[in-house]
Formats: C-alpha cells, sequence, structure tokens
C-alpha cells in the first residue's frame, strides 16, 4: 500500500535510503579495523550490496557521470572485500564434513589463503584511498544527483514515478522466473539471484522510507536471495577444489561429490511466487 506524501522530493527519498546505509557501512568498516570475523565482513558487504542495488534500480534518477564515479569507488572496495568473504563462506561449509580425510587438507589451505586475503584487507584499510571513496559516497548520498526532468516533478507525479520504478523490480523477477527451463543452470539462477536482491533492496527502502509496505515481498525475495545464494556458494567451492592442482586426487574427487549441486527447478521456485501473488 502507498502512503500520500505532500511533500514528496525523490532526491529527499534517495538521500535518506543511501545515507542510511552508508552510515552502516561506515560503522561496519570501523568494526572490521579491530575485528576481521565472518560476521563483520559479511556486514560490510550487506551494505555494499545494498547502496550498489539502489544506485541501479533508481539510476533513471540519477546523473551518470556522478553515479558512475561512485559506483566505481564501490566496486573497488567490494573487490578488497569479496575473496575474503568467498573464503569465509568456503570455510563454514568445508568446518561441517564429517570426513576428516577430506575436510583437514582443505581447511588447511582455506585457512592459510584467509590470512593471505587478511594482510591484503588490512592494506587497504591502511590506505588513504578507502577515506577518500568513503567520503565521496558521504557526499553522493547527502545530495544525489538527480535528474533535472525528475527534480522538476509535483510530489504526487514523483511519488508515483518512484512507486513505479519499485515495483518494476518485482515484475522484472517475474520475468526472470518466468523465463527459466524446467532445470536452469547455475549462471541462470545467479541472474534471479541478482533480480531478487534488487527487488528486495528496493522493497525494503520503500518501507525504511514509508512509502510502501510489502512484508511478503521483503520475506519471500529475502527468503530466495538466501536460496540461491547457497547454490552459487557452493559453484564457488567447486571451482576452487577444482583449481587445487596439487590436492590429493582422491580427496578432490571425495570433495566434489561431497558438494554436488542440487539445483531448485523452475516448478519450485514458480511456486514461491505464486504464494505471493495471491
Amino acid at each position: 500500500m502507498t502512503r500520500a506524501n505532500t511533500y514528496f522530493a525523490p532526491s529527499d527519498f534517495i538521500s535518506a535510503i543511501l545515507t542510511n546505509h552508508t552510515t552502516k557501512l561506515i560503522s561496519h568498516i570501523t568494526a572490521l579495523r579491530q575485528n576481521k570475523s565472518f560476521e563483520t565482513i559479511h556486514d560490510c558487504r550487506v551494505a555494499l550490496r545494498t547502496i550498489d542495488s539502489h544506485l541501479y534500480t533508481f539510476s533513471p534518477f540519477l546523473r551518470r557521470k556522478s553515479t558512475s564515479d561512485v559506483v566505481h569507488q564501490l566496486d573497488w572496495l567490494n573487490s578488497k572485500l569479496s575473496a575474503i568473504r568467498d573464503l569465509d563462506a568456503m570455510i563454514a561449509r568445508v568446518v561441517k564434513v564429517e570426513n576428516d580425510q577430506v575436510k583437514q587438507p582443505l581447511i588447511t589451505r582455506l585457512q592459510g589463503q584467509r590470512l593471505h586475503q587478511e594482510i591484503k584487507l588490512q592494506k587497504m584499510l591502511d590506505s588513504p584511498k578507502l577515506d577518500l571513496a568513503l567520503k565521496a559516497l558521504t557526499n553522493y548520498a547527502l545530495n544525489p544527483p538527480i535528474r533535472q526532468k525528475f527534480s522538476e516533478l509535483g510530489p504526487k507525479k514523483a511519488q508515483a514515478k518512484v512507486t513505479a520504478t519499485i515495483s518494476h523490480t518485482w515484475v522484472l523477477l517475474f520475468e526472470h522466473l518466468d523465463s527459466l527451463p524446467k532445470r536452469p543452470t547455475t549462471k541462470q539462477l545467479h541472474r534471479v539471484r541478482i533480480a531478487a536482491k534488487q527487488c528486495r533492496y528496493a522493497y525494503e527502502a520503500a518501507a525504511e522510507t514509508n512509502l510502501l509496505q510489502s512484508p511478503h515481498i521483503q520475506a519471500w525475495t529475502k527468503q530466495l536471495q538466501k536460496e540461491l545464494g547457497q547454490v552459487q556458494d557452493i559453484k564457488i567451492l567447486r571451482k576452487w577444489i577444482k583449481n587445487q592442482s596439487d590436492l590429493e586426487p582422491l580427496v578432490r574427487t571425495q570433495a566434489l561429490i561431497y558438494f554436488s549441486h542440487n539445483l531448485p527447478n523452475r516448478k519450485q521456485l514458480l511456486a514461491g511466487v505464486t504464494q505471493i501473488s495471491k
């Protein structure tokens, strides 16, 4: 349900949602300087993903050049966090393996690689480039560069445009799901996951600003994103195992069998959409 706002402006809406998550990101990075735990890195990544998703979803309202510069900064920061995050996700799965002959060689390698990435992460945290990136992001969030044609809209039309943009993320998600073959590949499921993420974050932004309340869509897209994220994590783990060329062949084979894919099919995914749409 949309709530009428006689003072609505796209700049205020976009500034509110970006400032919220930029503040969270800065807080998480401050914590990361003290504790490079799985949870802290995860929190940083969530804040980054949310900001990046908002910039993509609401890009029609934003000036391209200024936004491109900020996206470039976000990509740089995300690249410094993604490697260690992937290792953390792999470690969390491998520690559950009951066969020690398989688990121990994998864990030893993963922990050694994580330590190496942690050293690289510390260099990024000590870099002046990080402070400049966070400052640029903060300035952008406080004063988002709205395209002139949207700045000139009255409150009613502006709110309708923003609401339509948010609703369109649900349409795009459904289209991605509906176009899946009966047995989709991991690459196809990854595209659905991205669409689910964008839809979830858009509806969460609407809820945060009291623009739109759709708790069922938020809950379902969050669950879908989580389930498809696990598919992607297993894909990354299997690729990592295959790339360990000096790993004992029997250990590699057993690990690949243990972490075999169990992909959801099109019917299972569409069933969730049907329930939400009723």
